[in-house]
C-alpha cells in the first residue's frame, strides 16, 4: 500500500456507511472498511505492476504514483459497490425516531464499467503521459 489506510479515507471521501462496511474497529484488528481499502490497494498494486511501474520497496513514493493509486482504488468501489458520489437518491425517507434516511442508488453494470474505465485511464496517463493502448490490463 502506497497510502495509508488514514490517508486513504481523507483522500477518497467516502464513508463506510455508504458502501454498507462498517468503521468500527474490533479490538486490534483492521475495520470492514479498512480491510477493503487494504485489498483494493493490493488490487491496485497489482494492475501499477502489470502495466510496467516500478514500485521501489519503501517511501518516499512519487505523488503519480500515489495519486494513481488512489484513482485505481476509487474504480475498484465503484466497480464492486456501484458507488455513484453525486447525490442521487433512490428513496427518501422522514420521519419516525429515526430522522431522514437516504438510499442512495447504485449504477447499472454498463454505467460502472465506463466510469471505472475513465478512471484507469486517468491512472494510465498520470504515470506514462499518454492514453492506454488497448492492450490487456489497461481500463
Amino acid at each position: 500500500m502506497l497510502n495509508e489506510v488514514a490517508e486513504l479515507k481523507s483522500q477518497l471521501r467516502i464513508q463506510a456507511k455508504t458502501l454498507d462496511l462498517s468503521d468500527v474497529k474490533d479490538g486490534n484488528s483492521a475495520s470492514p472498511y479498512e480491510d477493503f481499502l487494504e485489498s483494493a490497494a493490493a488490487l491496485a498494486k497489482a494492475r501499477l505492476t502489470s502495466w510496467g511501474v516500478a514500485i521501489p520497496d519503501s517511501p518516499p513514493y512519487t505523488t503519480e504514483l500515489r495519486t494513481s493509486e488512489i484513482l485505481l482504488i476509487k474504480a475498484e468501489i465503484i466497480e464492486e459497490f456501484g458507488y455513484n458520489d453525486g447525490f442521487d437518491p433512490e428513496e427518501v425517507s422522514t420521519g419516525g425516531g429515526e430522522g431522514t434516511k437516504v438510499k442512495r442508488s447504485r449504477m447499472s453494470a454498463e454505467e460502472r464499467g465506463e466510469i471505472v474505465e475513465g478512471f484507469r485511464n486517468k491512472a494510465y496517463f498520470l504515470l506514462f503521459g499518454k492514453q492506454p493502448s488497448e492492450s490487456p490490463g489497461v481500463a
